[in-house]
């Protein structure tokens, strides 16, 4: 087995609300707590939705606390349609973005067979189509 790190990508649907690290620690007992944190640090407290592994008598899941800048680099609010549309979107603009560079890199003649080739063109085609929905609903 080796023992580089691979690289992973997630998503995971969750429950959170503002929480210092001090009233994170106040609510769980003094868990989570370690040398040289700060108790008035921002940041949220985090329940797992599919996690069914309670760690805390008022709640079901898992929960955890987590710094305000790792929080916002990891999740977005989605409590209606709008919100997971405006997701769809970022995500798919970042896909189609990355898509377009890649097909127009060298790489992309020379590592990728011609059917692959066209497959992919066309994947960017429709992922263009579909940011031109998204776009005219988020305009509504």
């Amino acid at each position: 087995m080796s023992d580089e790190m691979q690289t992973y990508i997630g998503t995971k649907e969750i429950k959170a609300k503002p929480m210092t690290r001090g009233e994170f620690v106040d609510y769980t007992n003094g868990s989570g707590f370690r040398e040289g944190d700060l108790p008035e640090d921002e940041g949220y407290l985090v329940e797992y939705l599919d996690s069914p592994n309670s760690n805390h008598d008022n709640h079901e899941n898992y929960i955890s606390w987590s710094p305000k800048d790792v929080f916002y680099r990891a999740y977005q609010v989605a409590e209606t349609y709008q919100d997971r549309m405006k997701i769809e979107m970022q995500d798919l603009e970042t896909k189609y973005r990355k898509l377009n560079n890649f097909i127009k890199s060298d790489s992309f003649y020379k590592d990728v067979n011609a059917i692959d080739q066209h497959l992919l063109i066309i994947q960017r085609t429709t992922m263009k189509s579909l940011l031109h929905i998204l776009s005219a609903r988020e305009a509504l």
